[in-house]
């Protein structure tokens, strides 16, 4: 190989032929300089160098980087052997030839084999180090998520403290409240009813929405299957607006987006119930179906429905010309039945709907705590995991890479 270099530098002149470095033509193999050497094993071996790697430690090093450190002690060896006399040999000559138009025939197979398998274990380390750095990321999201969550939680709990009294005050006038876990459901009773379902404008928060829609779809299938032809369904929340939308289109009356950019207050809900009504006067509905999340506990919610009657509509269908059942048991001060009823219902639609709100937004934030920390210890264990098989592909890298060194090195000696 040292006559091949030699004789190589001394036959050509200009550029090699791979476009490599310039080198002049020498009258004698053995007045090739070391450094002349050198720059020819670049040109045949390297790509063009940068100004970092004209040094010959320089293009040692990216030599052991690119074809691993077997090929550099190769490459050490060719470069400090000096023997003019094998310049003259027919063999090397043709060697010579023969590398110069083709540089795989001379260049063992065995090279190009390893720098594949090194590049693709470099590939599959940073393959992972790239899902690890991404994971990591989404774990800072979520736990920071989780820690918004509970402080969010805790002003709700004290909203909702305070305002249930207020919120559930109309519920003794109303029919009991009964959930998506009741086997049997009570029967619709309103021949035309108006089902409303308070949803969340946020996502992230597990389940909540899709119970809601859920158990929305249930009452209206409970319409449908009496015979309602007519039955409206009201929207508060973009979550369920797009999923209802798509099933029970026909049914859509109205809906209100971003209802929880603020903490949610009496004054918000009585013009979300004042759109609803509107509807609900329009379409001359009976009852008033309202489905939402109550809080229970900081793992458990529960998708409840609320009926609320239209007590003007069923005052106006009253043939006997007294007050609608529950509200027969009263007296009303003054005597005008019809104009008392009337705020009656205005009131207790406004109440209940507020109640619901507070409810569900406490329902919306707990879910969303336990979705958030689900997340955060399902991406620890994924970099866990990711951890241990890049450990695994470095060790198995190095590894083989040090089977390579000992396998040049043995057959070096030979």
């Amino acid at each position: 190989m040292a006559l091949l270099v030699s004789a190589s530098v001394a036959n050509r002149g200009g550029k090699d032929a791979r476009g490599g470095v310039n080198c002049r033509p020498v009258a004698s193999a053995s007045k090739v300089h070391r450094s002349t050497r050198v720059s020819a094993l670049r040109g045949m071996f390297l790509p063009q160098p940068t100004r970092a790697h004209k040094s010959r430690g320089g293009l040692l090093t990216r030599a052991a980087r690119l074809c691993g450190q077997a090929h550099a002690e190769m490459l050490r060896s060719l470069a400090l052997v000096k023997s003019p006399a094998a310049a003259a040999r027919p063999v090397a000559q043709q060697q010579q030839r023969t590398f110069a138009t083709n540089p795989k025939s001379v260049c063992p197979q065995w090279l190009d084999k390893a720098a594949n398998s090194r590049r693709r274990r470099r590939r599959v380390c940073s393959d992972i180090k790239k899902r690890i750095k991404g994971t990591t990321s989404i774990r800072k999201i979520t736990k920071s998520m989780k820690m918004v969550s509970a402080a969010k939680l805790r002003g709700d709990q004290t909203r909702l403290a305070n305002g249930a009294p207020f919120g559930r005050s109309a519920r003794p006038f109303l029919p009991a409240l009964y959930s998506i876990e009741d086997a049997s459901p009570p029967e619709v009773t309103a021949k035309k009813g108006m089902v409303a379902v308070v949803s969340t404008d946020k996502g992230l928060c597990g389940g909540i929405n899709t119970f809601s829609t859920r158990m929305t779809k249930l009452v209206l299938d409970q319409h449908e299957k009496k015979g309602d032809a007519g039955v409206g369904l009201y929207i508060y929340g973009m979550k369920s607006e797009g999923q209802l939308r798509r099933t029970h289109g026909k049914y859509v009356k109205g809906s209100i987006d971003e209802c929880w950019k603020q903490p949610m207050n009496f004054a918000e809900a009585s013009g979300m119930s004042s759109a609803l009504l509107a509807a609900v006067k329009e379409g001359g509905y009976d009852e008033v179906s309202l489905v939402f999340n109550t809080f229970k506990s900081m793992i458990k919610y529960l998708t409840v429905v609320q009926r609320v009657p239209n007590f003007e509509t069923l005052l106006a269908k009253q043939e006997a010309g007294g007050l609608p059942a529950p509200l027969d048991k009263y007296e009303l001060e003054p005597d005008s039945s019809t104009e008392a009823v009337q705020n009656f219902f205005e009131w207790t639609m406004a109440t209940t709907l507020y109640g619901a709100c507070i409810d569900n937004a406490c329902a919306e934030q707990s879910s969303r705590v336990q979705a958030m920390d689900g997340a955060t210890k399902n991406a620890g264990e994924m970099i866990d995991k990711l951890l241990l098989e890049y450990n695994r592909a470095r060790q198995s890298k190095i590894t083989t890479e040090l089977i390579e060194i000992i396998s040049g090195a043995e057959s070096l000696k030979g």
